[in-house]
């Protein structure tokens, strides 16, 4: 997670804390790419989702034309050339004996387009090795959009700290030129793809620690302390780990899911009508699940497992309490 200073102060703060280099200073896009190498969260792309669609949607096409004319192609072959059909080597060799004559006969058609009179001149095995070209083009870019399409977005702040980092004076200061300004303008996350470690959780409560606790910790004392790493240092740009979040949150998480089971049954033993402690436990486990379905990726069956056994827990204090 990275966030732009807010004031002058903070900027100054941020820039006492780097060392001079000898470096050559970093300009544009190698400026960006620096800045994305050292925080992966900015590791901000286009997905181009519509383009890759449009290229699905014409190879798709280019195939099914290919594919017509190889199955009319081997349907005539059937009664000229039956033993193509059984045996492919009886294919690959009618290329070396192809009948010039036949093939100047089937191109003569002046009223065809170029293109289709091109493919009308082709032999079976062509049209095989035209498709087989094709369809290796097709399914690598099918499997390639669908691997895409299961990446993250970008998170709302990372996003808006890197437009934001773009615009600044000290930061980007709107280097992108012509076609190329309105890379990052989208405001739409799910326009865009991100780079970032897959194994860190995405969950509401790591997302809640980023995304506004850890933001509010960063304006309020953590330029002030120090913390966090200075990944651009003419912009004060301030990074804070992943891995230390992602921590932060189980520990969080880790907490509240020992406390709520002995809360509640602190709360059941200071009551005792019946109809109210079973009432409280219902108060009780729906907060529990509602707790375990936002701050964790569990799956819905180990949701209920859980919320199962915390409600057994109360319904045995409950009885015993009766008892």
């Amino acid at each position: 997670m990275a966030f732009l200073p807010t004031s002058e102060i903070e900027l100054e703060e941020n820039r006492s804390r780097t060392t001079s280099s000898d470096k050559p200073e970093l300009s544009g896009y190698h400026r960006l790419a620096n800045i994305m190498y050292q925080d992966q969260n900015l590791a901000i792309f286009r997905r181009f989702q519509e383009i890759n669609i449009l290229q699905l949607m014409s190879l798709q096409a280019e195939i099914l034309d290919l594919n017509t004319w190889f199955q009319h192609r081997r349907s005539e072959d059937e009664t000229t050339h039956p033993a193509y059909s059984c045996s492919f080597r009886e294919l690959r060799q009618s290329q070396l004996h192809q009948n010039s004559v036949l093939s100047s006969a089937r191109s003569s058609d002046t009223n065809l387009p170029l293109r289709e009179r091109d493919i009308s001149s082709l032999s079976q095995y062509e049209l095989l090795l035209s498709l087989r070209e094709k369809m290796s083009e097709y399914n690598a870019l099918l499997l390639q959009v669908s691997q895409l399409s299961q990446k993250p977005n970008p998170d709302k702040s990372q996003l808006m700290e890197l437009q934001r980092w773009l615009r600044d004076e000290s930061g980007g200061a709107g280097f992108l030129k012509a076609a190329e300004f309105s890379t990052w303008e989208e405001t739409e996350r799910d326009k865009y793809i991100v780079i970032k470690n897959a194994d860190i959780e995405d969950d509401f409560l790591t997302k809640l620690v980023s995304n506004v606790l850890l933001l509010m910790f960063h304006r309020l004392f953590g330029y002030r302390w120090k913390m966090g790493k200075i990944i651009d240092q003419k912009s004060g740009l301030t990074s804070y780990s992943d891995t230390k979040i992602s921590k932060i949150g189980s520990i969080f998480a880790a907490t509240l899911s020992s406390a709520l089971p002995v809360l509640s049954i602190f709360v059941l033993d200071r009551l005792h009508s019946t109809t109210i402690r079973i009432g409280v436990t219902l108060v009780f486990t729906t907060v529990f699940a509602l707790v375990l379905a936002a701050f964790s990726s569990a799956k819905r069956v180990e949701i209920f497992a859980a919320t199962a056994t915390f409600a057994a827990v109360e319904v045995v204090f409950i009885g015993t309490a009766i008892n």
